[in-house]
């Protein structure tokens, strides 16, 4: 589970690196950074400062879902999940990192939704497919 959450971590990184040039950005950055390089509780601090200050980046709360998985906060790390995709409904890393994290609790009917979720909003055809598999297997 971390290798795919850390892809979908770099993979945010790099989508999001042309929006950094913003000066309340540069803590989600930061954050990221640190959790690439596995630095779990100094990502979690920049994150949560992140978040405190610029409530309405669904990105950094994204980013802060992540780390709390990495760290082994699921109940924290939905919370935020749930907060990126109210602020940014299409988000596809959003859906699949809560379809993954739903999955490893071994909450199927929710991880369900969340697949159906990054099918429906992605526009990677392997994403799609990816998401297509899981679906295939969770309604077995």
């Amino acid at each position: 589970m971390k290798k795919i959450i850390n892809l979908f971590v770099i993979m945010l990184l790099l989508a999001c690196s042309g929006a950094f040039a913003a000066a309340e950005e540069i803590g989600l950055k930061k954050g990221l950074l640190l959790l690439n390089e596995g630095k779990i509780d100094e990502a979690l601090a920049v994150l949560r400062e992140e978040v405190t200050k610029n409530p309405g980046n669904a990105e950094a709360h994204l980013a802060l879902g992540v780390s709390y998985i990495e760290k082994g906060d699921y109940v924290s790390a939905r919370g935020r999940l749930k907060e990126a995709l109210a602020l940014s409904p299409e988000s596809v890393p959003a859906y699949y990192t809560l379809a993954m994290l739903y999955e490893k609790e071994k909450n199927f009917s929710d991880a369900l939704q969340e697949w159906k979720n990054v099918l429906r909003f992605s526009k990677d055809k392997e994403i799609k497919e990816l998401a297509r598999k899981h679906i295939r297997h969770l309604e077995k």
